[in-house]
């Protein structure tokens, strides 16, 4: 069944002129503000597991932008059967009878084909004949494609009318998502803003990598001439060369100098592996195979003066094509040797806070994992090469570059117009943003380049073409300012010797702002300065972004009329309603406004996902996100443990600590204002903000946030950035953990554990083991908080018997072990059915197998829940299709979700019901 949202093309326009300018680049925040022209019930995939739920269209004067998900992740060029169709003139009667559609074009990803049909003949047709794009090119689950409009085929344009109808169909018996009611095309969307070849400043360093496709920098003529003006037009300062096969280094460094003749500079070339050859004007101080009989290089340069540091540049060139596993085990082994860099012993030791680039020809062309463990650390194969490591030094992932083309929306790097293959984002550059700042970057592709880039630049259309089949990927880096200038070093130990109230009334003395901004000026300061990153303000919550000029009269009319608001970290209404503490930049951030007002007033806690009744991400609202994107996502629950609270709020993983250091900011400078307005507030949520404050530590951007606020409060930094341990000096004094009780019991398909401690809770917390007569595993990632008095195992497997116990943490981590809790671990239970389905409205619809404890949420087609049912026992009696507004349910798709068992981990089984008129 297929939902149309024709209303929208009402607004389109106006929707369209506020979106940013679309990059096919795999990154999909960009279409925020596009409007979906159709959607899709989720639930209805057939075996391939594709389920189509959204479909947006947007354009500007060169192309027609697609963006679809498929829930499932596939690979957009094979292993799949998706199709995309486009009715070009509106009338199901010409071309080819598709999804309902009389369509002209039709595209077969996986197959990489498609056919246009005109004049009443079908004609093949290839990705070059009719411009397309796609990102990403790993595996995925969702997709941004865009087609040409300007090209034809036969001399038949491909878009020759002012609207048209599309479908995304899986043609494996599967899923299909449908627009029917037209897409009118509009030149709204801005074009994109040209990028400088130059650099931003002189004194960046610039690096650039370059697959110059079988020894391409010896094959002499065309190729050479175009390889002379591509190299003199970067003028880097690192070069990292990929299929240097049958050429030594010096060969590389020789016609490098014949290109780029300069007196006053002396490269440096390496080569340790089969293809790569790193060059450098600046000394090469140590090189390393990182991965035997593989192509990646370390190699440490000192970047000086350039950089006042040394450098680590690792030049890869991962295996082609379908060699998921060979990839999978470069990028292990990639992340193995970073950890080793980092870390003591082994075969390297970098300074602290050296500089890490890793960039090269990825061939990302499979499994999304690769990617994920390049940037993340996430190691597939831990048995050989070790536990997974965040690479870069504030333990984040690394940056990725993501650079685009100079005059074009694109972030692909290899293109080949006579492969069957989709131009791609192949070449990759990472980096440690940590201690690195991004400047300019690009795709050196002349072939998307403008004539007054070309001209300016010495270039020709065909260089890039001429050189090589991939394009250059060029980036520039300056050193980020660690010491902060005048702002006090990160790290630095406050009121040395103070614990408890002394230490909180002495921060309060030294830190609260004697005097503050009006708010008015804190909110403008904040919109144009202190969030502002050139020219872009993104929301905390959501990572919502919209355009405020930094020298706009008014930054926060702008803000709020682009969507984003002033969220106060703590709440107005329990005691930052006043001067000067309403006005306090420390616990003032951007935030979109739906998640703003979604906020209110609730404290901050760690909802359990089956508790989550609204996910919140850039402007989206869902009521069943994606599974494997929820740590992205801030989240509302509309209940509290706490009876006087009505809800709870959960923000994303990454700025969680961000969140608590604003909170124990706040409520040390003023307490007295809060404990006027609720007493309870802090308490109710203290021992989770501590957990954030431990899981989620300072890194350069907080630090630096609260050294810009500084000079517009008189100096005062929040103090909580500054020093790490203030939390705990300051609200968590050492205290052993004695235990009361320690319970083991079934709960649903699962054991639930249960125990309660003396009433001192300030202990680090506890782990949770499980033993068997043969093993023992630590259930529990990390600490669980001293407010968690309760958790439900549910990875144990039927009929076994388990032994289960707590294991204490002090604060400096001595360990205390209770138990052990035996039981057997339970069968799984039957699955629920409802019947009759589909229902008429006026009957009632019965139901088996319900389990014994839990609660049932009815929820639409849009994500909205329109019942809910506290306990089993009131479902069992049946449903009379009735909502809790009172009135009957309309016509459609309903989805049931039944959640059994407790703790984080629940049961939850969905039943698709369907409701006739």
């Amino acid at each position: 069944m297929k939902f149309l949202l024709a209303l929208l093309l009402c607004v389109a326009s106006a929707t369209a002129s506020q979106a940013e300018v679309i990059r096919i680049d795999g990154e999909f925040g960009d279409w925020n503000g596009v409007p979906v022209v159709a959607t899709d019930p989720s639930g209805d995939a057939g075996f391939t597991g594709v389920d189509f739920t959204q479909l947006q269209l947007v354009n500007d004067e060169e192309y027609l932008y697609v963006r679809f998900d498929t829930q499932a992740e596939v690979q957009p060029d094979e292993g799949q059967n998706l199709a995309i169709a486009f009715d070009t003139d509106s009338n199901t009667g010409t071309g080819q009878s598709f999804a309902g559609l009389g369509a002209e074009i039709i595209w077969r990803l996986g197959q990489r084909n498609g056919t246009f049909y005109a004049n009443g003949f079908g004609q093949d047709i290839r990705h070059a004949d009719v411009g397309l794009v796609i990102g990403p090119t790993v595996s995925n689950g969702a997709f941004e494609i865009g087609f040409s409009r300007k090209k034809s085929v036969g001399g038949t344009a491909l878009f020759p009318f002012p609207a048209l109808n599309c479908a995304v169909v899986d043609l494996n018996g599967g899923d299909e998502i449908v627009l029917d009611d037209g897409f009118f095309f509009t030149n709204l969307q801005d074009q994109v803003e040209p990028l400088p070849l130059w650099r931003f400043d002189s004194g960046h360093l610039r690096v650039v990598s370059y697959n110059v496709q079988g020894d391409g920098l010896f094959d002499g003529g065309n190729a050479e001439a175009s390889q002379g003006r591509i190299l003199r037009a970067i003028d880097a300062d690192i070069w990292v060369f990929n299929e240097v096969w049958d050429h030594s280094a010096e060969d590389v460094r020789q016609k490098l100098m014949s290109h780029i003749p300069n007196p006053n500079v002396t490269w440096q070339a390496v080569k340790r592996d089969f293809g790569n050859v790193v060059v450098s004007r600046f000394p090469i101080l140590n090189t390393w195979v990182v991965f035997q009989s593989h192509r990646l290089t370390a190699v440490l340069i000192d970047a000086r003066p350039q950089l006042d540091s040394e450098v680590l540049v690792i030049a890869n060139h991962w295996r082609c094509c379908q060699a998921n596993f060979e990839r999978q085990e470069e990028a292990d082994a990639l992340i193995a040797f970073i950890r080793d860099a980092q870390t003591p012993g082994g075969q390297i030791d970098l300074e602290p806070n050296t500089p890490i680039i890793s960039c090269g020809d990825f061939n990302l062309v499979g499994l999304r994992q690769q990617l994920d463990t390049a940037l993340t650390g996430d190691i597939a194969n831990n048995s050989r090469w070790g536990e997974d490591f965040a690479p870069d030094w504030d333990g984040s992932n690394f940056e990725d570059a993501n650079p685009r083309h100079p005059d074009a929306p694109f972030a692909y790097t290899w293109r080949r117009d006579g492969s069957s293959f989709y131009p791609g984002k192949l070449d990759w550059m990472f980096y440690s943003g940590s201690v690195l700042e991004l400047q300019n970057h690009y795709v050196f592709e002349t072939r998307t380049m403008t004539q007054q880039t070309l001209a300016h630049n010495e270039l020709e259309a065909n260089d890039t073409e001429n050189a090589s089949d991939h394009a250059p990927v060029v980036a520039d880096f300056s050193l980020r300012d660690l010491s902060g200038d005048d702002c006090i070093a990160l790290g630095t130990t406050l009121m040395d010797g103070m614990t408890g109230t002394v230490l909180q009334d002495a921060l309060r003395s030294a830190y609260r702002p004697p005097v503050g901004l009006s708010y008015a000026a804190a909110r403008d300061v904040m919109f144009s300065q202190i969030d502002n990153e050139k020219g872009a303000v993104s929301g905390v919550y959501t990572g919502f972004s919209v355009s405020v000029s930094p020298s706009s009269s008014n930054p926060r009319g702008d803000a709020f009329n682009a969507g984003l608001n002033t969220e106060h970290v703590w709440p107005q209404s329990k005691g930052a309603g006043d001067l000067p503490a309403r006005a306090d930049l420390h616990h003032l951030f951007p935030s979109e406004i739906n998640a703003n007002n979604a906020r209110a007033a609730f404290p901050f806690d760690e909802i359990p996902d089956d508790e989550t009744d609204l996910w919140y991400l850039e402007k989206q609202v869902l009521a069943d996100p994606e599974a494997k994107f929820l740590d992205d996502y801030s989240e509302l629950d509309r209940t509290h443990p706490n009876a006087s609270y009505d809800g709870r709020w959960e923000p994303p993983e990454d700025i969680k600590g961000n969140i608590a250091r604003a909170m124990f900011y706040f409520f040390t400078m003023y307490s007295n204002e809060a404990n006027g307005e609720d007493r309870n507030f802090f308490p109710a949520q203290v021992d989770q903000l501590r957990q954030w404050h431990l899981e989620d530590p300072v890194d350069p951007a907080e630090y630096e946030r609260t050294c810009a606020i500084a000079p517009h409060q008189d100096d005062r930094v929040n103090p909580f950035v500054i020093d790490p341990t203030l939390v705990d000096r300051a609200y968590f004094e050492k205290v052993p953990v004695r235990l009361v009780s320690f319970t083991a019991d079934h709960a649903g398909e699962g054991v639930q554990l249960n125990w309660r401690t003396a009433d001192e809770r300030r202990h680090a917390g506890f782990h949770v083991l499980r033993e068997t007569q043969s093993a023992q595993e630590t259930l529990t990632q990390s600490l669980l908080r001293p407010a968690i008095t309760r958790f439900v195992d549910k990875t144990g497997t039927p009929g076994e018997t388990y032994s289960y116990f707590l294991v204490a943490h002090d604060y400096e981590n001595r360990t205390e072990r209770f138990g052990p809790k035996t039981i057997v671990y339970p069968s799984v239970s039957i699955v629920a059915s409802a019947g009759p389905n589909p229902l008429q409205l006026g009957q009632t619809l019965q139901f088996t197998n319900l389990p014994a404890e839990g609660k049932a949420q009815l929820i639409d087609v849009f994500g909205r829940r329109v019942r809910e049912w506290k306990n089993m026992e009131s479902l069992s009696r049946g449903w009379d299709g009735v909502l809790e507004t009172g009135t009957p349910a309309a016509a459609g798709v309903y989805y049931l979700r039944l959640v059994s068992g407790v703790g984080s981990r629940p049961t939850v089984q969905t039943l698709r019901l369907l409701i006739l008129k």
